[in-house]
């Protein structure tokens, strides 16, 4: 069985250890389907959870990392596309994602897939 799990969110089951360990180092977030990205002016956007009723901030390189968290795309590919769509990314660009999908997976913004086969 396959289940997408979501930290955070009012539906989550109680996970074991061992599935919250491969929960944090899954290597395909995906975006939490029932949060709301609303583009604003200069490509900036908020990102809105109704199940916490809490709301983020994104600069145009964070709208472009939730727009490939759709659970085919690794950290490392990710990472590799921002580095092509945007001028001057630093150095340290891997980290920071990593660092930002790290915090949104736990607000429960992003999730992943586990399998929950016994």
């Amino acid at each position: 069985m396959i289940a997408h799990l979501y930290p955070g969110h009012k539906n989550d089951y109680n996970k074991s250890a061992e599935q919250e360990i491969q929960f944090m180092n899954s290597k395909n977030p995906i975006a939490n389907p029932i949060v709301v990205l609303r583009k604003e002016f200069d490509d900036w956007a908020v990102l809105f959870n109704p199940d916490t009723a809490e709301a983020v901030g994104v600069n145009p390189v964070g709208v472009a990392i939730w727009e490939k968290l759709d659970g085919r795309n690794t950290i490392e590919d990710i990472t590799l596309q921002i580095n092509k769509a945007f001028a001057d990314v630093p150095g340290s660009a891997a980290e920071e994602i990593q660092n930002f999908v790290k915090d949104l997976t736990k607000r429960g913004f992003i999730g992943s897939e586990l399998d929950c086969s016994v």
